[in-house]
């Protein structure tokens, strides 16, 4: 229904981000990319699906429109990713930081290859995003996913952050 129940699950994941970027690196990708890579190869193994759509997090600044407004305008953009047995890793990564750079640099009118996604709300979501000082507080996407893993990241350090609808996800 209507009703947001939001609520937050650290991951406790202790790894430096340079060895993030160097593994992204090696497989031809961002950071970002590896780690949507990974967060969709995690849920098809759990879901049993050849296919995710997961809705990335873009902060639709770029628009005249909203270049001045107040409030949140961030989005989710659907991102497809296609997961074989025989398909190697580095080709998902490398695939996600295609996807990602041409639905950021077309956000206003991607509509991606959403596949299963509605186009309107889409369940699943990411984020990555670079901050000057970790911090406990995490927005939320105008789209109100049921489950989102936000990675914020400093220079050195890395948080995971589950955030997830209680409503919409069973316990």
């Amino acid at each position: 229904g209507d009703r947001f129940d939001p609520d937050v699950c650290d991951v406790a994941w202790n790894v430096a981000v340079d060895q993030l970027r160097d593994a992204a690196k090696q497989a031809g990708g961002s950071m970002s990319a590896w780690l949507l890579a990974c967060w969709s190869t995690l849920l098809a193994l759990l879901t049993a699906r050849t296919r995710v759509t997961i809705g990335c997090l873009f902060e639709n600044r770029r628009l005249d429109a909203v270049q001045h407004a107040m409030g949140p305008y961030a989005t989710l953009l659907p991102i497809a990713l296609s997961h074989d047995a025989n398909t190697p890793f580095a080709e998902v990564v490398q695939l996600a930081d295609r996807l990602i750079e041409a639905a950021g640099a077309h956000q206003e009118l991607w509509a991606g290859d959403a596949g299963d996604a509605s186009g309107v709300s889409l369940p699943l979501a990411f984020s990555c995003e670079q901050v000057d000082h970790l911090f406990t507080a995490q927005r939320w996407s105008i789209d109100r996913p049921a489950l989102h893993l936000a990675a914020i990241h400093t220079n050195d350090r890395l948080q995971l952050r589950l955030l997830y609808d209680r409503s919409r996800v069973a316990s």
